[in-house]
């Protein structure tokens, strides 16, 4: 009997400091928020093995720091990346300004296509009735830099946030051409 395959895909998740990028990452490993998350020196790294469509996966989870003074580092650890979220705080909108002149540019360096998604953190923050960021960003942004999707999340809560790791490895599936079984995924 042959073994199955094992893929590795390093996934890089990026945006300015305090957008959540870290507490995502707790969340989606360990299923545990915290709130109070020191700020990233350089990356952290975090592994989750899955199966996505019957395929077995180690996700190499790299967490940037948002900081300008570590942007220069970030070039050479998107090497070999296999997707990336781009990440903003919904309830920000200065940290929306820097995704297409800093972070984008970062992330795609290697590859124009990449598969990325957008995600808008702290939805259990959002104020319905005044919101910071107006209601048709993410679609317009995704549009105009050809960006796989737009999702909004919380990871207090954990909403929408193992939705927004399965649609990303759905895309870099799709974008790799890596076989899998629809009805797994």
């Amino acid at each position: 009997m042959q073994a199955k395959k094992k893929f590795v895909l390093k996934l890089v998740v990026a945006g300015d400091g305090g957008t959540g990028k870290t507490t995502l990452l707790h969340r989606y490993v360990s299923n545990r928020f915290i709130a109070d998350t020191s700020m990233t020196i350089g990356i952290q790294f975090h592994l989750k093995n899955i199966t996505f469509g019957g395929v077995e996966c180690t996700l190499q989870l790299w967490d940037f720091a948002g900081q300008d003074r570590f942007r220069f580092l970030l070039p050479t650890f998107c090497s070999g990346a296999k997707g990336g979220i781009l990440i903003f705080d919904m309830t920000r909108m200065q940290t929306t300004f820097s995704l297409e002149s800093s972070w984008l540019p970062i992330i795609r360096k290697e590859d124009q296509n990449l598969p990325l998604l957008l995600m808008g953190s702290k939805l259990d923050m959002v104020d319905p009735n005044f919101p910071a960021i107006e209601p048709s960003f993410g679609a317009d942004f995704i549009r105009s830099h050809n960006i796989q999707g737009y999702i909004e999340t919380s990871s207090k809560t954990g909403e929408k946030v193992d939705e927004c790791f399965r649609w990303l490895i759905k895309a870099i599936f799709d974008y790799n051409k890596i076989p899998y079984d629809p009805n797994l995924a």
